[in-house]
């Protein structure tokens, strides 16, 4: 059996915590500016720094699209260089990954109309701001979605069933 090995930047990430309002406010200035509701700055305007935790600094500089546009918009809402930048988007592309699982399909929803591939249910969020991640900063799908029905069984949301 091997053993991952972890940097301290992924450390770092896996550190970070979320709640579910300050992730969801970052969740909604990602959709937004994503979907061009919010204005951002040029995602290349200024170079993303990844401090690596070691002395060492990563600079990345990213193209308009309306993935980079939420990404601005939540480095805007953090500040540069704040490791809950890339925490969020380490949340949001397991969130990605997972949403496809069969086992996830009942609370996910296709709407051509809104210029997406798909919808997901308000629970699945919450979900993934509070989920612990692996060290391959993925969600374990069997908890997700114990964790999502019990969301959906407080009736916090609509169910997905009683959704238009």
């Amino acid at each position: 059996m091997t053993t991952k090995t972890i940097g301290p930047f992924q450390k770092r990430l896996l550190r970070c915590k979320f709640d579910v309002a300050d992730f969801r406010m970052a969740w909604a200035l990602f959709v937004a500016a994503g979907n061009g509701r919010l204005p951002t700055r040029h995602p290349g305007a200024d170079p993303f720094l990844i401090d690596n935790g070691d002395g060492s600094v990563d600079e990345i500089r990213f193209t308009d699209t309306p993935y980079n546009r939420g990404v601005e918009a939540v480095r805007e809402h953090y500040g540069a260089g704040n490791i809950r930048i890339a925490a969020f988007l380490s949340r949001v592309l397991a969130l990605n990954d997972i949403v496809r699982d069969v086992r996830l399909q009942r609370w996910r929803r296709t709407r051509a109309e809104e210029n997406s591939d798909y919808t997901i249910f308000e629970g699945m969020i919450d979900a993934a701001a509070t989920e612990p991640l692996t060290k391959e900063l993925s969600f374990r799908v069997n908890h997700f979605v114990r964790t999502v029905e019990a969301i959906e069984a407080s009736a916090k949301y609509p169910s997905p069933d009683e959704e238009p």
